[in-house]
């Protein structure tokens, strides 16, 4: 499901990534979007919808499911 997934580290590439990892959380989509102060209805257009969330509500919720938001420098130029 996940790119680029080892030592707890995930690459997320897609809206549909994002949402897997939340559902593969363990938490109801309800708790998350109360931990991570988003409205469910939010959450509800994301699923269903097609909205794509922003990068601040990205990282309310990958807080909420205990992840954080690291952007690495690729080692060289040809990693594409």
């Amino acid at each position: 499901i996940y790119r680029g997934m080892s030592m707890g580290k995930i690459t997320i590439c897609s809206k549909q990534d994002f949402i897997d990892l939340m559902r593969s959380s363990g938490k109801p989509l309800r708790r998350i979007a109360i931990e991570s102060k988003t409205p469910q209805t939010t959450f509800e257009n994301w699923l269903y919808g097609h909205s794509v969330p922003s990068l601040e509500n990205v990282c309310k919720v990958l807080s909420a499911i205990g992840y954080e938001l690291i952007a690495v420098a690729k080692e060289n130029e040809n990693d594409v």
